[in-house]
């Protein structure tokens, strides 16, 4: 193999765009800043349910008396697209399809072993042309899933619980206090066109490793911030998992060998590592590989709500350039002002001759 070949050197920031840059920077620092436990601050995460496919569950299995001919696709991160489909054929089922870019770097038996251990009695045997993973929501099925809102919860997970069997073996046979490698060798996944992930298990630790890009120089700029600031805000908090950013120059030793260009606006790598006490209980592995599985989504999160904020700061400060103006301009009950000022200018003039 050979080591990380850089692609072209991305644009340089002109000096106003890298003053914007540097505006929004500092938005994305104080969300970061409050980077913590859930609930604990300002900062967001992204739900692994995908709303219109837990909304269109939801009513499935709530109204039946509403139940029509539905052929739905919905997109969502990463690439992933899900289709939904009543068939006029058979009204009281429900199909919903889900395709993975990367889904071919899964191992399939790990998939397999999800699936029916999640969905009792929904998987399908074959999915719609260019899917690759299928359900089928009917009454006998979901017997096993009566409530229908945890129904839906699940089945609009689909996608992560999916892209997740990247992580979850290992993370299992870390929490079970046995070596991380007895979930697998160490892989690679090229989870986006010129992104990748590696996912490196150790005896004590998993390794968890994303080469960044983003769709333009700006963009870039902003994600390599806060990227940053995910790192340095990690170490301010307790017992959070390590994090660290690689600038593109120095990548991390998990990637040298591994034969992949980047595209011209990488930005550099983020490694996240893991011990045995983040995913020593179900709900804690859990977590855990919902936010390995969102991270990409995370932090392209944030560099939208940074560009939101300077976008706001923006207009605040034309608003405020406005009003200046419109004070400065003459308009009415301006006259007797001026008027004043004259009268008092000429006497002045008039007493500094005397």
């Amino acid at each position: 193999s050979r080591p990380l070949e850089p692609g072209p050197a991305p644009r340089e920031l002109a000096p106003a765009e890298a003053d914007m840059a540097a505006a929004a920077a500092a938005s994305a620092g104080a969300l970061m800043a409050a980077s913590g436990p859930a609930g604990s601050g300002t900062m967001m995460f992204i739900s692994p349910e995908n709303q219109i496919v837990r909304r269109t569950v939801e009513r499935f299995a709530e109204e039946p008396e509403k139940r029509g001919l539905l052929d739905m696709t919905v997109h969502d991160f990463d690439g992933v697209k899900y289709k939904l489909v009543i068939d006029a054929a058979k009204p009281d089922a429900l199909s919903v399809n889900v395709s993975i870019p990367f889904f071919a770097h899964i191992a399939k038996d790990k998939v397999d072993a999800m699936l029916h251990a999640t969905y009792p009695g929904m998987v399908a045997t074959s999915a719609s042309a260019e899917y690759n993973v299928a359900l089928r929501v009917e009454a006998p099925t979901a017997a096993a899933i009566p409530d229908a809102a945890e129904l839906a919860r699940r089945v609009s997970r689909l996608a992560v619980e999916v892209a997740g069997c990247m992580f979850r073996p290992s993370l299992e046979a870390l929490a079970a206090g046995g070596a991380a490698t007895d979930g697998g060798p160490a892989s690679f996944v090229p989870y986006r066109p010129s992104e990748h992930i590696w996912v490196v298990p150790r005896s004590d630790r998993l390794t968890v490793v994303w080469s960044l890009e983003f769709p333009n120089a700006f963009d870039a700029a902003l994600g390599r911030v806060i990227a940053s600031e995910l790192a340095e805000a990690g170490r301010k908090v307790p017992a959070a998992p390590s994090a660290i950013f690689y600038d593109i120059d120095a990548p991390p030793a998990e990637t040298r060998d591994t034969a992949v260009t980047l595209g011209p606006n990488a930005v550099g790598f983020v490694s996240i590592t893991l011990l045995k006490s983040h995913v020593e209980t179900p709900a804690k592995l859990s977590q855990a590989v919902d936010k390995l599985v969102l991270l990409r989504a995370f932090l392209l999160y944030h560099i939208k709500a940074a560009k939101a904020a300077l976008h706001t700061r923006m207009r605040a400060r034309v608003d405020s350039w406005l009003q200046v103006l419109r004070r400065a301009s003459p308009g009415s009950g301006s006259e007797k002002a001026s008027s004043a000022i004259r009268k008092a200018a000429h006497a002045a003039i008039a007493a500094g001759k005397r």
